[in-house]
């Protein structure tokens, strides 16, 4: 009789140990959390004045390249970040969103299904932020890449006020290179042994074994391998 009894609280034990388990997992998208308070510690803490909050309808897409897009159709300039070298794709839907930038990662949150996503580029001015943001939001999905550029569209180059073309880009960076008449290891900012860069158009970092190249046109390149 003592033994049935000790089975039963046991299985009782481990079904509420359960149940709290999925409650917590569950929270962890249940709110929608405030990026402008997250953005003002941050602040303080990096002693980093240039992180952005964007707020408003999404268009996300991802490459063939392995970029995933976002673009904040809400705004005459309209702000577009791309995450170049995405590890894993995923279904980001067109919706109304809060986005926090960071320079080296990106939190995305839906404002209607307050799911999150966070881009960020392997770096360790990046794992710093992560480290005093995951204290405040549960990130949700977690992609990685290898550069992570913030700039704007500009609606009123033929060339790219055609969202359906822009879209339907293999690489938006390298089409972006060819509407600004850039080649890609030509930086006017930048350039090999740059982590980063910016300039008054665009900016990105890149992770090791990459180097950042700002012009119109903002991206990571690969390191040049010596072959000696």
């Amino acid at each position: 009789m003592k033994a049935l009894k000790l089975i039963i609280i046991t299985f009782f034990v481990i079904g509420l140990a359960s149940c709290n388990n999925d409650k917590t997992s569950s929270n962890e998208n249940s709110d929608v959390y405030d990026l402008k308070s997250s953005q003002e510690l941050l602040n303080t803490m990096t002693h980093d004045k240039n992180y952005k909050i964007m707020k408003g309808s999404f268009q996300v897409w991802q490459t063939e390249a392995n970029e995933i897009v976002l673009l904040n159709s809400d705004l005459s300039t309209k702000n577009l970040l791309i995450l170049q070298g995405a590890s894993s794709k995923t279904e980001i839907s067109l919706g109304n969103y809060e986005a926090l930038y960071l320079k080296h990662s990106l939190l995305l949150q839906n404002l209607d299904t307050k799911e999150r996503v966070y881009l960020k580029v392997p770096k360790p001015e990046e794992k710093k932020i992560t480290e005093h943001l995951k204290k405040q939001i549960p990130l949700g999905k977690v992609i990685e890449g290898y550069g992570l550029i913030f700039g704007t569209l500009d609606m009123d180059n033929k060339k790219l006020s055609n969202l359906d073309v822009v879209k339907s880009q293999n690489s938006l960076v390298d089409y972006l290179s060819q509407v600004y008449q850039e080649s890609r290891g030509d930086c006017g900012d930048g350039g090999e042994g740059s982590s980063s860069c910016s300039n008054s158009h665009c900016s990105v970092s890149c992770k090791d074994g990459y180097y950042a190249c700002c012009n119109y046109n903002c991206h990571c390149n690969r390191d040049q391998i010596d072959p000696t």
